[in-house]
């Protein structure tokens, strides 16, 4: 299944503005764009964004375990599960 910008931020709670900032941090994979420019989502990106929402919504109170889970997630965007394990 594939999403817009505004599908995929509904469906996670976000504006879409977040899904923008998340694409800028490398927190997902590389979104494909149509030849006009529209991002296009697919199930995995649905998925990492859910890893997301939940890993930011945890009250981590140490900022070098915040750091950690940090790139646990961009581990995750880059497609290396194993790595991210």
């Amino acid at each position: 299944m594939t999403y817009q910008t505004a599908q995929i931020a509904k469906l996670i709670g976000v504006h879409p503005n977040t899904i923008r900032f998340y694409e800028g941090m490398k927190l997902i994979p590389v979104i494909p764009r149509t030849a006009s420019g529209y991002r296009i989502f697919n199930d995995r990106h649905l998925e990492q964004l859910q890893l997301l929402r939940t890993v930011f919504q945890a009250e981590i109170i140490s900022s070098r375990l915040r750091q950690e889970v940090f790139e646990i997630v961009k581990t995750a965007a880059a497609a290396d599960i194993d790595g991210a394990y």
